[in-house]
């Protein structure tokens, strides 16, 4: 071998382990590293929680949560006013459960989630069904008595004010149920949010109003996805079996003032009550509803008209309410103003 040879593999040698002695290993600072110092098995999850029309809701919860069998935290987060949350930080895994829920609203969850480290999730978009909600609701007996027929009318009547943040368009339909007796009657729309029935006795079980005290009875909402609302417990308090009389002006009697003076005897209960007059005037083929006056106290025994009535035939009844909205009418009392 010859001089030169020799001189340039001395070199590199040297080059060599100077070399290494002064760099040392290579700095491993890259956190996506596993074997950095910063390296963390994290990921980030985002996302946003809407209503079925696509608008944002503010003020959901959402859970993060891990596979059971792993153990882990739950981590929540809120939505903020564009509905949006943020989950930083999550350890990698695969098979988390997002579950966002707000009151008033059915739950949703996405299942088989996955986060990779290092890496942000975007979520597809979580939306939540808005519930029927009852804003009020009763339950009262109505008892009517009349002339002819002789039979007095016993009835029950059922309202319930309803309202969806869906829009009512989306509420199904809206009934009562009576577990205890197997019974169940469906309630009527009359106008926006608002539901009632008027059920016979014939149409209660045994045919009889009576069997419903002390029962618990429930009002139900479904809306268009089958989702349902329950109201609490409601009861009917009473049923009140005596009725009121009206004693004048009565038997079609012509009078000779158009304010009339009513009467009428006092009705004695163990409850406390009001009582309402209700005025019509007779047309052809129909009764007209004049006036009506109520929270008159159970001292009362007469009320003086202030308006004068027309010329025409009329009847009129007084009926006593107890606090619940349970109600007992008298017969009519008919008169006529010249």
């Amino acid at each position: 071998m010859n001089r030169a040879f020799w001189l340039l593999l001395t070199t590199a040698v040297v080059g060599s382990i100077l070399g290494a002695g002064c760099l040392g290993e290579a700095p491993r600072d890259n956190p996506f590293d596993p074997g950095s110092d910063l390296f963390r098995n994290e990921g980030t999850v985002s996302g946003q929680v809407l209503r079925r029309d696509d608008t944002p809701i503010a003020d959901v919860e959402v859970r993060l949560i891990p596979d059971s069998s792993r153990g882990g935290t739950v981590r929540v987060a809120r939505t903020g006013s564009q509905g949006r949350f943020l989950f930083e930080g999550a350890p990698a895994a695969t098979n988390y459960t997002l579950q966002a829920e707000k009151t008033n609203f059915s739950i949703a969850v996405r299942e088989a989630l996955e986060v990779r480290a290092g890496e942000s999730e975007e979520v597809p978009p979580l939306h939540l069904n808005a519930l029927p909600i009852f804003n009020e609701v009763a339950v009262r007996s109505l008892h009517i008595s009349r002339w002819w027929p002789e039979d007095d009318l016993f009835f029950l009547e059922v309202t319930a004010e309803v309202s969806d943040a869906d829009g009512l368009i989306d509420l199904d339909r809206v009934w009562l149920d009576v577990p205890d007796l197997g019974f169940t009657v469906p309630l009527e729309a009359r106008s926006e949010g608002q539901f009632d029935q008027i059920i016979t006795a014939d149409s209660l079980p045994a045919s009889n109003p009576q069997a419903l005290l002390g029962r618990p009875l429930f009002l139900l909402a479904q809306d268009r996805e089958g989702v349902m609302t329950q109201s609490n417990a409601l009861q009917l308090a009473r049923i009140i079996e005596e009725t009121p009389v009206a004693t004048s002006p009565k038997d079609r009697v012509l009078l000779t003032d158009n304010r009339p003076l009513f009467t009428w005897d006092p009705f004695v209960n163990r409850f406390p009550f009001t009582y309402r007059i209700d005025i019509f005037r007779t047309e052809v083929n129909r009764d007209v509803l004049v006036t009506q006056q109520d929270g008159f106290s159970m001292n009362t025994t007469t009320f003086q008209l202030q308006t004068s009535l027309e010329t025409g035939e009329y009847f009129w009844t007084v009926a006593v309410v107890d606090g619940f909205g349970n109600e007992s009418r008298s017969k009519e009392a008919g008169f006529r103003v010249p």
